[in-house]
């Protein structure tokens, strides 16, 4: 059975990117990322996508999440209600 799919907008050096990326990582949960920083003409993307402007901007899907501590809050709740690998389905 197929997964969903996260994908994240972000920029190389935001930390708030680094935090988002590495709490899906370290849950083993693959994510692609649209680089802001290689790929500027995506933000409009991700504003038309969001309706936001800061990074990163984290979608299940087509759902949008939030950014980092929407991400983490929803990763962290996940964790407590045992949802993996059934969240991403």
């Amino acid at each position: 059975m197929e997964k969903g799919r996260v994908t994240i907008f972000a920029l190389t050096e935001c930390p708030h990117c680094k935090r988002a990326k590495g709490a899906l990582t370290r849950r083993g949960i693959p994510y692609q990322e649209i680089s802001l920083s290689t790929h500027p003409s995506k933000r409009t993307d991700m504003l038309s996508l969001a309706d936001r402007l800061s990074v990163p901007q984290v979608f299940f899907n087509e759902k949008h999440i939030g950014g980092a501590d929407e991400t983490l809050a929803l990763l962290e709740k996940w964790d407590e209600e045992g949802l993996y690998p059934t969240a991403l389905e």
